[in-house]
């Protein structure tokens, strides 16, 4: 069972994908700022319990991952 609700998620995604669009794309902040940089990205990797997660949140605010880290969960899922 996940632990993130896919629709707050969804909510969510809407309202972060418009201030990532509107700031980032335009140059007013670096796009990192919108990296989650609380979760400690290689345990979660090493754990396929939060797959689930990760996914959710590849789907709906996959700016909110660092690239690199979402290349890696790419390599794993394939």
């Amino acid at each position: 069972m996940s632990h993130l609700d896919e629709f707050v998620m969804h909510s969510a995604s809407t309202l972060l994908r418009l201030l990532h669009e509107y700031f980032a794309v335009k140059d007013f902040i670096d796009p990192s700022e919108f990296d989650i940089k609380e979760i400690d990205w290689k345990k979660v990797v090493a754990d396929d319990r939060h797959m689930q997660d990760v996914n959710l949140i590849i789907r709906y605010m996959p700016e909110c991952i660092p690239f690199d880290v979402r290349a890696l969960f790419f390599t794993k899922t394939i």
